[in-house]
């Protein structure tokens, strides 16, 4: 019989039930919160004097440590140049499995991993990103370097051989440059360190005597209070604190003053009258150098690094109403990057036009914008009268910077023999443009008010499919999250160019040079992983062209109609392949057989897959899809040739020399393919590559070779494989082999330390990409087109590669480096490239059979 309690109890449970579902009802019809948190940061100073800032930002797709020593190359000693440079070098050698090596090869075994280094006169800054998980092991590892540097011998013979003489700050110049800017300071600061030191009395010194000055230089400089760290990483202010205090805390504490104490004090004089000075520079060793250099005299101390750091950024960064930007629409440029060290600001120009006029517009424009961004009620009256009362906002106004707008030095490297050196004119303001100042920073989100956010699923996102017909599919995903009012349009046009790397390169010449979807509105930049970045690129596979454009969407859909009508009719013509230079690639080529595929008569009759995401309504989209299947009716369809073969191997156990007669350099090559062709090997061949760059460099210091090494992953027709080259201008092709069987077996001895240390950097590298598969745009690449075409429940393709190797422990990835690189029956291929001085001696190996295993 039941009782009155029982009965009570019984409701009280179906009840709670009710409840729970309801609760969890309610919960799964909110739409996501997927609005971006706010950073938080922390200033500190720790016991020893350093200066720590720790910023929790829980967003950031990888974690970061900035390390400022507010001591430069002003320090060097008379009879030591470069010593400075030097230091900040083996600073960073830590001793490791396979040797000491310095942080930028420990950066790669890291996914995310990266370390940039900048040497100035009064500072040295490095910043060292790493993956989330790996970030206090190495913040741990770089302050024990701090600490205890280890100043190992080999390092210091390795990187004194790097050394020029030119001091660091202006490693980026010719030498033409450097004379003429060298002279131009002497001029007005007789007392300022020269630019390019003498290095005679290096050459008689030990690389013991040379450690033991690096020693001395680090007990009287490297000090707590000459330190500023910043901690950067999606970890909380409390863990963050409680690791600097931990890592850094340590630091002695020893007082010494800044460098900047050490120089001149004031701006730089010795340039009375804004100059040009015409420089020739040799464009083969110096292929990056821009039309015009222009330095900007100033004199930094340590409390303006930060600000120096705003303003190169306000050049820098591509948001859509910036000062590179305004300019490129204008017709006066085609780029412009910004750097500064502690005597100048330095803006590396390539110019669209050489007219006069627009030469005086630059000038004016640029002094505009300096003078604008550094205009305040107390600013000096060389910007006032410049700026008057245009400004930016008061958060953004620099008014730590001591710089002239209208006082510089262009350096003019365009190789024009008419040119000569002389003063420029006084910028005529009436000719500037009129700037969109900044109001305020470049945001990371953009909430509009009345835009829903969609939701966003943990196992990727999920693009809606709006048509699905013989000649055209159309996705869309409207994300209101990245790239905060940018929308992206993603065109392919399907067609089979195949596996063949050399073939694809036509193709990607041909869409660069002669294809549909330029304009002069079009301004090309690179996309970034997290924003998107405004602008155009193409990509080229083996399964076509893929038209990539980013923008706001008022300017993206009219591009997007009008590349789909200029694809009507449009023949493909593509350029001659560019010369073979590499003898293992025309060998597999010959043995595939391969033949060039057919160019289509007619893009506008293949099949297009389009996918349009970020802010893009959904109506607009639906309005495109609609327009484009009147545009790709399926009796309006061409017949497509079939796929070529896709792949192409080597046979297994192939170990025979191929030998031919080149006219330079001797070089052997090695061409390694992974034992089969799925995404699992891929991936791990992948993964690996930085351990084997990493080991086989260091072979290569061991011995002393006297060539080079160079080393890819590549796949020329279709099948990954490791691609390593030896070569030599004076030694013997067989002793070049022999070198390389010598690396082989070192390289085979160090596979046994492809343990614990790397193995748990790929499982923080697949723990990384799951954690950001649901926060980071994923880059579209191949197998991302696959999943679309075959209409797969899920896009991310930063998961599917994650989820490619679960399963895989060490001794999986150890069996897998075996079967690659060192089985009998490996996919190899080896190649013997005879030097001319040495064709007399190898005329008979010519002769050999085919298959003979010895020459």
């Amino acid at each position: 019989m039941l009782t009155k309690w029982f009965l009570h109890g019984l409701l009280a449970v179906v009840v709670l039930v009710l409840l729970t579902l309801g609760g969890l009802w309610w919960w799964s019809v909110q739409p996501a919160d997927i609005r971006l948190t706010e950073a938080e940061s922390r200033q500190l100073t720790l016991d020893n004097g350093m200066e720590v800032e720790v910023v929790s930002d829980p967003d950031a797709p990888a974690a970061s440590l900035d390390w400022r020593w507010l001591s430069g190359t002003v320090e060097d000693p008379q009879d030591w140049p470069a010593r400075h440079q030097l230091f900040s070098r083996v600073l960073f050698y830590g001793e490791s499995d396979s040797g000491y090596r310095h942080l930028e090869t420990r950066a790669l075994r890291d996914p995310l991993g990266a370390v940039s280094t900048r040497v100035d006169r009064t500072h040295t800054h490095i910043q060292y990103q790493t993956s989330p998980s790996a970030f206090a092991e190495e913040v741990d590892y770089v302050a024990r370097l701090l600490r205890s540097p280890t100043l190992p011998l080999e390092g210091i013979a390795y990187e004194r051989g790097q050394l020029t003489g030119l001091d660091a700050a202006y490693d980026f110049m010719s030498p033409g440059e450097v004379a003429r800017v060298s002279a131009l300071l002497q001029q007005g600061l007789p007392d300022l360190p020269p630019l390019q030191h003498d290095m005679a009395g290096w050459e008689g010194m030990s690389n013991e005597a040379v450690a033991r000055e690096l020693a001395r230089y680090a007990d009287d400089r490297l000090t707590a209070p000459l330190m500023q760290i910043t901690l950067r990483a999606p970890m909380p202010l409390s863990e963050l604190e409680a690791l600097a205090r931990e890592t850094f805390g340590r630091l002695r504490d020893q007082a010494a003053e800044p460098s900047a104490e050490s120089l001149p004090e004031g701006p730089v004089a010795g340039l009375p009258d804004a100059r040009t000075e015409p420089v020739s520079v040799n464009r083969e060793l110096h292929p990056q150098a821009p039309d015009l250099r222009l330095l900007y005299p100033w004199r930094l101390g340590s409390e303006q690094l930060d600000s120096a750091d705003r303003l190169v950024n306000w050049f820098n960064q591509p948001y859509e109403e910036g000062i590179t930007r305004q300019l490129q629409n204008a017709g006066i440029i085609e780029g412009l990057q910004a750097r500064f060290n502690d005597d100048f600001l330095i803006l590396d120009i390539d110019l669209a036009s050489n007219d006069a006029a627009d030469l005086n517009r630059l000038h004016s424009t640029l002094a505009s914008f300096l003078a604008q961004l550094l205009n305040h009620p107390a600013a000096p009256t060389r910007i006032t009268r410049i700026a008057g009362e245009e400004r930016v906002a008061e958060a953004l106004t620099l008014y730590d910077l001591d710089l002239d707008p209208t006082l510089l030095l262009q350096l003019d490297l365009r190789g024009n023999a008419a040119a000569s050196a002389g003063t420029l004119p006084e910028p005529d303001l009436t000719q500037a443009l009129t700037l969109q100042l900044p109001r305020s920073e470049p945001e990371r989100s953009d909430d509009l008010p009345g835009v829903d956010p969609n939701e966003y699923e943990l196992l990727g996102w999920q693009p809606g499919l709006l048509l699905d017909e013989e000649g055209a599919t159309v996705w869309h995903y409207e994300d209101n999250r990245f790239g905060t009012t940018l929308a992206s349009a993603h065109v392919r046009v399907h067609y089979p160019i195949g596996p063949d790397q050399r073939e694809q390169e036509r193709w990607r010449r041909w869409a660069y040079r002669h294809g549909p979807g330029w304009s002069n509105q079009i301004i090309w930049t690179d996309h970034h992983a997290r924003t998107p970045a405004q602008g155009l690129r193409v990509e080229v596979d083996d399964q076509g062209v893929t038209w990539h454009y980013t923008d706001r969407w008022p300017e993206v859909e009219p591009w997007l109609y009008d590349l789909i009508q200029q694809l009507e009719g449009l023949a493909v013509e593509l350029p001659e392949a560019m010369p073979e230079v590499r003898q293992p690639d025309r060998l597999m080529r010959e043995r595939a057989g391969l033949l060039p595929v057919p160019q289509p008569e007619d893009l506008g009759r293949l099949r297009n897959t389009v996918l349009l995401s970020g802010r893009i309504p959904r109506e607009d989209a639906g309005r495109f899809a609609e327009w484009l299947e009147t545009q790709r009716p399926a009796e309006h369809m061409a017949e497509v040739p079939p796929r070529p073969d896709t792949l192409w191997r080597l046979d297994t156990g192939h170990r025979v020399a191929e030998l031919s007669l080149n006219g330079g350099r001797s070089q052997v090559s090695r061409v390694l393919q992974v034992p089969e062709y799925n995404m699992r090997q891929r991936t791990l061949a992948d993964w690996t590559f930085p351990w084997l760059e990493e080991t086989l460099t260091m072979a290569v210091r061991g011995e002393e070779f006297g060539g080079e090494l160079n080393m890819a992953l590549r796949a020329p027709l279709g099948y990954t494989g490791l691609d390593i080259e030896l070569s030599s201008q004076t030694q013997d092709p067989a002793r070049l082999g022999l070198y390389l069987e010598t690396f082989w077996v070192q390289l085979a001895l160090a596979a046994e330390g492809l343990s614990s240390e790397r193995f748990r950097a790929s499982t923080q590298r697949r723990a990384d990409l799951l954690r950001d598969a649901a926060s980071t745009l994923p880059a579209l690449a191949a197998y991302h087109w696959d999943d679309i075409t075959a209409g797969r429940p899920h896009f991310n393709g930063r998961l599917q590669q994650a989820r490619t190797l679960e399963g895989t422990n060490m001794d999986g990835w150890q069996f897998f480096v075996r079967q690659w690189l060192f089985d009998t029956n490996a996919r190899q291929l080896t190649v013997y490239e005879i030097g001319a001085d040495w064709a007399d001696d190898y005329s008979s190996a010519r002769q050999m059979p085919a298959g003979a295993r010895e020459w």
